[in-house]
């Protein structure tokens, strides 16, 4: 559940509380403990519509994967993670559709279905 839908339904328990009459519970004061902070709000701002800042390139070029590798570093990815879904993405574009695991359980050329 992304950030945004959580204060939405906070707010929504607060007006129930408050139409039952009983004592509402409050929200969080910025920079109390708990409370989200600007770089939750970023991330969260980020991942509206679609998971992420902008798509990545397609293509098997180094210019494409270097590309979407610093993309994906922009989003907070690990090195290791980021240099993994470019080069995927790259083995896409050559193979011609996403791969995926065969009856091995070995990602390969010969595992797309």
């Amino acid at each position: 559940m992304s950030l945004y839908e959580n204060i939405h339904k906070k707010r929504q328990r607060i007006k129930q509380q408050k139409a039952k009459g009983k004592t509402p519970e409050r929200m969080r004061k910025p920079g109390s403990k708990g409370a989200p902070t600007a770089k939750a709000f970023k991330k969260a701002a980020g991942m509206q519509g679609g998971g992420g800042v902008m798509p990545l390139r397609k293509g098997q070029s180094q210019k494409s994967v270097s590309h979407n590798i610093k993309l994906m570093r922009s989003e907070g990815k690990p090195q290791d993670q980021a240099v993994a879904i470019a080069m995927q993405t790259a083995k896409n574009m050559m193979t011609g559709g996403p791969v995926t695991k065969n009856k091995k359980g070995n990602c390969g050329l010969y595992g797309r279905t």
